[in-house]
């Protein structure tokens, strides 16, 4: 999943904008042409408008010619050193004593970067480099090699990164199948209202919520292939006493309220949960690792809600 909003991020930090023209101009001859050089652009801009960058105030040469120069799998080395020098410890500190050398390796890094996100969803045979370099530095420079509106840049990537994010949701998929029958099969395992399946891994020995309860439960929250997302666990590492979350079952998802009641306090499980139940997520099915701490009337634990 992680992925999917690695380039939803990247296409929504394309600015708009036309650029002036040279005389002499490439030609597109085919849609990797307008492709590579729409993700150039599109990569330029994304340095230049980023928080924190002062992208504005790095040398441009120098930036394109780390982006040209490591466009590959290979991690540029010393970089980590030139960018603390040029940006500082903290990263607010912007020294332009080392501008040249840290504006060269921010370039390679961006290509570094770049180059290995295409590698993992098996994009990177479409990008052609010569179309790419000449996005990056029109966007850059504005100086433009290819006429290409912004409006058909954004409507390449526009198709090229729905075509990643729904590849990705068909493998997602084919593994939730594989998984689901699994869950399915396992002897502990039961199915109660909307599709929602609970494993018993520990039976509670206490009593079980009913609807409108509160209830008070530490989680691990993962997606149906392992990918985890939250983990109420992790407040322990502070050192202090922060209790476990406490929730009123008509403030959760819909797979948590149909789950609930059919759990009891002390017990710890496994709920299994298609997307229908837990809509305001991303849209997969997920699995909560729960341990059922405690549950009470409306406001006795929840009392922040």
């Amino acid at each position: 999943m992680k992925k999917v909003f690695v380039f939803s991020l990247l296409f929504a930090l394309i600015a708009c904008g036309e650029s002036e023209e040279k005389t002499e101009k490439l030609s597109f001859e085919k849609y990797e042409h307008e492709l590579s050089f729409a993700l150039g652009s599109g990569e330029a801009k994304r340095i230049l408008e980023t928080p924190g960058f002062n992208g504005e105030q790095l040398n441009k040469e120098f930036l394109l010619k780390g982006f040209k120069g490591n466009f590959s799998e290979k991690e540029p080395m010393g970089c980590d050193v030139s960018l603390n020098n040029l940006y500082g410890p903290a990263g607010t500190d912007f020294n332009t004593e080392f501008l040249d050398e840290g504006s060269e390796c921010v370039g390679k890094i961006s290509a570094y970067g770049f180059y290995r996100e295409f590698s993992q969803v098996d994009k990177i045979s479409q990008i052609d480099t010569t179309f790419l370099f000449a996005g990056f530095e029109n966007a850059l420079f504005g100086t433009d090699t290819v006429q290409l509106s912004e409006d058909d840049q954004n409507a390449v990537m526009r198709e090229f990164f729905e075509g990643i994010n729904a590849k990705i949701q068909q493998e997602i998929a084919a593994k939730e199948e594989i998984i689901w029958a699994d869950v399915k099969a396992k002897d502990n395992v039961k199915e109660v209202e909307a599709g929602v399946w609970i494993e018993t891994l520990k039976e509670g020995s206490g009593g079980s919520p009913q609807d409108g309860d509160d209830v008070q439960a530490d989680y691990i929250l993962t997606s149906l292939v392992g990918d985890t997302m939250e983990n109420s666990f992790d407040r322990l590492k502070s050192g202090q006493n922060i209790p476990a979350p406490a929730f009123n079952l008509n403030m959760v998802f819909e797979g948590w309220r149909v789950a609930f009641p059919h759990l009891k306090k002390g017990g710890k499980y496994r709920l299994y949960l298609p997307y229908s139940t837990v809509s305001r997520l991303p849209e997969q099915s997920y699995i909560f690792y729960v341990e059922f701490i405690d549950f009470g009337p409306a406001n006795s634990l929840a009392k922040n809600m």
